[in-house]
């Protein structure tokens, strides 16, 4: 529950990076990439401010499902050398908090960058 919380608290930064900027970011922001005639590949302002925040829910998704999933994997394969629960936890609480961090750190210099 660490990792989630963790997550929780990048996610409302995210979204609270993204209502500052709102207002200064043109309505349509460079996509990354250059059409066949030179001019660059345009998105709307919302799929900047709401593409890194749906990875890091869609990453808490994955990953918390992951712990039941190697469950029943392990169980299955009868491996020799089991992952106990606390060793899970630790991981994917340290695994969502670290990429929790990135995905802030991405989103705020993403959409930051984009403002006028």
């Amino acid at each position: 529950m660490v990792g989630i919380a963790f997550s929780a608290v990048a996610l409302a930064l995210m979204a609270y990076v993204s209502w500052v900027a709102w207002p200064d970011l043109p309505a349509m922001v460079h996509g990354g990439k250059t059409n066949l005639d030179g001019t660059p590949d345009t998105v709307p302002r919302l799929m900047l401010v709401v593409a890194l925040p749906l990875t890091a829910v869609l990453l808490v998704l994955v990953l918390s499902a992951a712990g039941f999933v190697a469950a029943v994997v392990q169980d299955s394969l009868n491996l020799p050398d089991r992952w106990t629960a606390r060793k899970l936890t630790r991981t994917m609480n340290a695994l969502l908090s670290l990429l929790s961090l990135f995905l802030l750190a991405a989103h705020a210099a993403l959409v930051l960058g984009e403002t006028v």
